[in-house]
Parts: C-alpha cells; structure tokens; sequence
C-alpha cells in the first residue's frame, strides 16, 4: 500500500498564450508506510486541483500513467485537460489518487500560481526601481534584470583578525593561520584515547598527557642470538644460524611435546638426547658412542663407538655381521641398526624401532624416518630434492633444472591449489611434431566463473538466455556483457537480469547475432568455506624469506622451503674408518676365538 507522497520540485512552467493554455512540470516520489520508495514501475495516478485544503470539489483534474524509478516520477500536467489561469487565483491544492487510493494531505502549490499569473500581468503591473529594468519576453513571461549602474550590493566585510579576505569572489573570507585556538573548541572536541589525558587549562589551551609516565621504549638490547634493532625499519629476528651457549656446561634447549616426549640439546654427557612418551631413548655426541639407542625392551644399539663402527643387542638374538670376498658386507642388530655395503660404493644405513634409514649411490641419497621427514631424497650434484610426509607437506619438491613434479596422467586435488603461474602445454595444433603451445591461465582474486555464448534476437530485437540448471545455485553477484556482431548494437541492453536461470536481452535489430557473456561469484558450500586470501601477512617463521629469493636479489638460502633441502650428508670417512677398525677386531676376534663384547648398559 502506497501511504505517503514526497513533494521535490515544480520544474518548469511552459506556457502557450496563443492556445490559451498552460502547463507545468511536476515531480514526486512515493513512498510505503515504512518510508522506503514503491517498487519500480509504472502506476495509474489521478491529479486533481482544490481550492480547499480538506473538502470541495475539484476545479481540474486529469489521469496519467507514471513510470518510477526508486519512487521517483515526473509528469507534465495540463496537457490533457486544459489548464485555465483562473484556477490559480487563489493557492490551488494538489490530491494524488494512485491506483484508486488518495494521497492526503493536498499539497498546496504556492509558486506555480505567482508563475502562470506573470502572463496576464501588464508591463505597467511593475514599476522598476533603481538599476532595474522589467521587459516581456517572447514567451510572455516578466523578465527583471539589474542595469549594472548604481553602487547598490554589498561592497565589504566587517571582520576581526581570526579572517581573511573581503568576501568578494576575488577575496574570498578564510580562517587566519592560528585562528583556531583552543578557547574555540569546546570540551568534548579532543578524546583521550588509552593511558592519555585532556584537560582544559585556565586560558583555555588543552593540556595533551600521557597517564603511564615517562617515555616509551627508546632501545632495544639484543645478543647474538637475535638480529635488528626492534624498529620498524629493522625488527627484530632470530640470527642464522642461530648459536645457543649455556655457561654452565649443562643442557642448552630442552623441549617437551606433554604427552612425556622430551628432548635435550647440549647436555653435559651428550650432544643431544631424546625420549619418547613409550620409553625409548637415544643419544647423539655420547661419551662412549656417536650415536646410542635404547629401547624399553632393552634391546640396545650404537653406532661409532670407541669399539665398534655399528654395534646392535637384542634381548632375543644378538648382533649380525657379515661379509664376501667381493667386499660386499653387512652390519645387523636384531631389532636395530642395519649397515649394508656394496664394493661399487652403494651403501645404506637402517635402524630398527623408529630408527633412522640411509642409502647413498653416487650423486644420489635418501632418507627414511629421518626427523621431520617420512622420506627423503636428494640427487646432490644438481640439488633437485623431494619429501614424503614431513611436518610441513605430504610431497615436496624441488628442482633448479628441471620439473620438481612430473604427472603423466589426471591429477586430482580436492584441496585449494596455489601457484605462482599457471598454464596449459600441449602439441601445437599446426605442428604438433615440433611445436608446443601454452595458454596462460585467467586469473581473479575472486572465485570467478565466467560463461558465454551467442544468441540471435527476435523480430521485436530482444532473446531470452538460458543458463544451466545449477547457475543461481552456484553463482552470485553476477556480471554482464553484450556484443553486437556484424552491425552496430548502441542500444543492446540487459531488460531483464537473472532469475530463474534465465536472463533477458532488448534493445538490438531484428534477426541480430548478440556475444553475451555472464560471470558470477562461487557460493558453493566449499567456496563458502574456503575463500582465497588476496592479501596476507606471512607467518612469523616465514618472514625475511621469499618463495623466490633469486627475483629479489636474495641468495637461495632465503627460499621459504630452503630449510627442507638443507638436510646434511652423512660423515662416510668417519663411517669407514669404523668400519675398516671393526673388520680388524673381528678377525682377531676369530683367530683369537674372542668372547663377543659385553652389552652396554
């Protein structure tokens, strides 16, 4: 139901003398009884003119079919039921009856009468001052100009000193410098925000103070151990490599997971130390070995001990060596540590219980069960290197000369992909024996789908497009575009936007061709839930390093994955040395008939 009627302007009074009749522009808005404007569209309205507020019969009246836009519509009245003068001898009242239902109260029009009656008025009606002249225009309408003499009008500007300039177009007034002070603000002009007060002094100046006394942080002090100034210009950030000393030669980091797995760096009896939450432990940098494993079996290991390069105990069986002529050999610990070597220079390392797997052939090594690492593998002469299961990714690679990942076959990611580029690659259609061809990838910070097509309009120039079933389920905030082929298409518009999977074309030529592309922004449950981040801040182990370091005139190591590459070969003189000491001991233990070696505790 329509309930109110806003009044904006009478426009334009068009009069025609010689057809005794006159006419003028009138403009409104309706409104609902909320306030908010009627639907857009077109409405049967009946304007009548009163010359009482309330009651009475109309002296004129006509009906008119009103289009609006936002409740706002415009009409030219009295060209289609003469409009005589004699109804504005006195202020008519304007009644709107829209679809049946009156408008009140009546709007009273108090300029368009003073208006209609200028073209009855004589010439001698006016009398002209000073520097005044009064002329009839072709219209009929009284014209009343200045003459330009005379030395009427305000000539100055009284001001004090808080102004400048005349007040003249030439010199404009404008606040002095300073003119501001405190005594013209008032009180609640400044807010004190945290740990500050505001208090107006006696001359009225604000005093501006800090509740937590003194200054802020001027310095910042650092060690080795950290790098900048703490500014914003230099923040803060842990040294690399980072150097940890404890002056009292005892544990230098220790860290717990709280499920009763800890572990030990720099200890005073090792290296390094670890113990899971089921009672297994190790040591790296021992007193007695390089590297000691004890399992809550008992079953015991080491490796580079002052006796042994490998040594293995297990509580069932004990120890395993073997070896061939050929050089071929093997080192076993039931339970343990596995050394295996080919005279080729192939060798691999494996321990039992979670112990650590290692193999090297040449320029290429591997790890299993290494730290944060399921697998591990790297080709070192080139550095391409790849992860299986690490704390930081299911599969990682990376490769200077080549594909860090290579698939021959679908791919499918039920995740969210990043990339730095994309593209597709395939066997040049003109040439596919010796050409590629590549498309980059379209690109959109928004989950933008993107759907076109071509459509011929009717013989009233307009088409009906019709999108899938699953389009407005999909999509949202939709996006058009129209082009006309093969002749200009000036007036093609959208008539009608999408609903119903169905959007409307108008304005074209009979029998036009019309490209039309729609596109929209994904609303599905996933999309939902898993918008793209445009714009983010890295997080805090990540900053001051680059996804590609080298395009910003940083060193490799700066690469954010650096650090999964970076795992260090092992130590093979210090392995076969041991290794060579150990053949000895055993075959003296032969010749000898030795006792096997006591197991360590």
């Amino acid at each position: 139901m329509i309930r109110s009627l806003i009044l904006f302007a009478l426009m334009l009074l068009i009069a025609h003398p010689a057809l005794a009749q006159e006419t003028f522009s009138f403009q409104g808005k309706l409104t609902n009884a909320d306030g908010t404007p009627v639907a857009d569209g077109t409405y049967s309205v009946r304007f009548q003119l009163f010359d009482e507020e309330t009651g009475g019969s109309p002296r004129w009246g006509e009906a008119h079919a009103v289009t609006t836009t936002d409740g706002v519509f415009s009409v030219m009245l009295g060209t289609k039921t003469t409009l005589n003068l004699e109804v504005f001898d006195a202020t008519p009242h304007l009644l709107l009856i829209v679809e049946n239902e009156a408008l009140e109260p009546r709007v009273p029009l108090t300029s368009v009468p003073f208006a209609m009656k200028s073209f009855r008025l004589d010439e001698a009606a006016l009398v002209a001052g000073d520097n005044v002249s009064i002329t009839r225009r072709s219209d009929g309408s009284l014209r009343i100009g200045a003459t330009g003499g005379g030395t009427g009008g305000l000539t100055s500007v009284a001001r004090d000193g808080t102004l400048t300039g005349n007040g003249t177009s030439s010199s404009p007034l404008g606040l002095a410098d300073g003119a501001v002070t405190g005594v013209k603000l008032s009180n609640g002009a400044l807010v004190a925000g945290q740990n500050v007060t505001i208090t107006r002094q006696a001359g009225g100046a604000f005093e501006v103070a800090s509740t937590g006394g003194g200054g802020g942080l001027t310095q910042v002090e650092s060690d080795a151990t950290l790098v900048g100034e703490g500014t914003t210009g230099s923040p803060l950030a842990v040294q690399v490599p980072l150097v940890l000393t404890n002056p009292g030669n005892g544990t230098v980091l220790e860290a717990h997971n709280g499920t009763g797995t800890l572990g030990h760096l720099g200890g005073s009896e090792s290296g390094a130390y670890g113990e899971s939450s089921q009672g297994n432990r190790g040591l790296l940098g021992g007193e007695f070995s390089g590297v000691f494993g004890l399992h809550s079996s008992g079953n015991t290991g080491e490796l580079g001990s002052g006796s042994y390069g490998v040594y293995g105990f297990s509580s069932a069986t004990a120890g395993v060596y073997g070896g061939n002529n050929n050089g071929n050999f093997g080192m076993l610990g039931s339970g343990y540590g596995v050394y295996g070597e080919h005279s080729g220079g192939i060798f691999g390392i494996l321990g039992g219980n979670g112990a650590a797997v290692y193999g090297e052939n040449g320029n290429t090594r591997g790890f299993l069960g290494l730290g944060n690492y399921g697998a591990y593998g790297q080709e070192t002469s080139s550095g391409n290197t790849g992860i299986l299961g690490s704390a930081s990714y299911g599969v990682w690679g990376v490769s200077s000369n080549g594909h860090a990942g290579y698939f021959e076959g679908d791919v499918h990611v039920t995740g969210a992909l990043s990339k730095g580029g994309g593209s597709f690659k395939i066997d040049h259609p003109l040439d596919p024996a010796n050409k590629y061809l590549s498309h980059s990838f379209v690109e959109s910070p928004d989950m933008k789908n993107v759907y076109d097509g071509n459509v011929t309009t009717d013989a009233n120039g307009e088409a009906v497009v019709t999108l899938p079933d699953y389009f407005e389920a999909l999509n949202r905030d939709f996006r058009y575009q129209l082009t006309a082929i093969g002749a200009p298409g000036p007036n093609l518009y959208i008539a009608e936007k999408i609903s119903g999977n169905t959007f409307r074309i108008a304005g074209g030529e009979p029998g036009m061709e019309v490209s039309w592309q729609v596109t929209g922004i994904r609303q599905d449950a996933w999309a939902e839930e898993h918008r793209i981040v445009v714009e983010e801040d890295k997080p805090a182990e990540e900053r001051g390093f680059y996804l590609h370091p080298m395009l910003y005139g940083q060193p490799e190591r700066q690469g954010i994955g650096w650090i999964e590459k970076d795992v260090p070969a092992m130590d093979h003189e210090a392995i076969h040395q041991q290794i060579d000491k150990e053949h000895q001991r055993l075959r003296d233990a032969q010749e000898q008939r030795l006792p096997p070696p006591d197991n360590r505790p």
